[in-house]
């Protein structure tokens, strides 16, 4: 996402909520409304709830946008929310994708998401452990695209399962896979930036 799109965005959320948010919500509590989304999503696709888990998950998704552009809006940004925040994202992707799995026609492509993203919350932890006073590598354009295609992937795939539509299948395999390979290389990249932070 370039920066002019996301200050359009950041943009949006303030004339629509920011400036109407006291000011003691921090973009963390955004970040444990996705985290508290993740088991309702979960229970509704085991329910095969299709439809209802979207809203959640498309909610979760919404309250990852929000945060933010909070953070950035009321400068909050803050080493606790770097780490916290990807791995709510990722928690959110692994085990829908890992839930969805079970109904999807390529769940080889679904393991792959979960493989890297499991790796990326890893060497997020990793990082916050051995060198907790280091400032982490913000997301670059190819985390963020990473995180749009594979949003985009699992709506497709929520939509495929409760209409039954093949074209919807493989619109979702094909996001899936960009996803993957901008994965691949924000994966790269971040691990060269946090060996230049350490």
């Amino acid at each position: 996402m370039s920066n002019k799109a996301q200050k359009q965005i950041d943009r949006f959320w303030q004339n629509a909520i920011f400036q109407f948010l006291p000011h003691w919500v921090s973009p963390n509590h955004f970040t444990f409304v996705r985290l508290a989304l993740i088991p309702l999503v979960l229970a509704l696709i085991s329910a095969k709830a299709f439809i209802f888990s979207l809203s959640l998950f498309v909610l979760a998704a919404l309250c990852d946008s929000i945060d933010g552009a909070l953070a950035r809006e009321r400068k909050m940004v803050t080493a606790w929310g770097l780490i916290l925040d990807p791995i709510a994202d990722k928690l959110l992707i692994i085990l829908a994708s890992l839930f969805l799995a079970i109904y999807y026609p390529w769940p080889n492509v679904l393991i792959a998401i979960v493989l890297l993203d499991f790796l990326m919350i890893l060497g997020g932890v990793a990082l916050a452990i051995f060198r907790p006073k280091k400032n982490l590598p913000p997301a670059d354009f190819w985390g963020k695209g990473k995180m749009v295609f594979q949003s985009a992937g699992m709506i497709a795939i929520f939509l495929f399962l409760a209409f039954d539509a093949l074209w919807l299948g493989r619109a979702s395999l094909v996001l899936l896979l960009f996803a993957i390979i901008f994965a691949l290389v924000s994966l790269a990249n971040y691990g060269v930036k946090a060996v230049i932070k350490i």
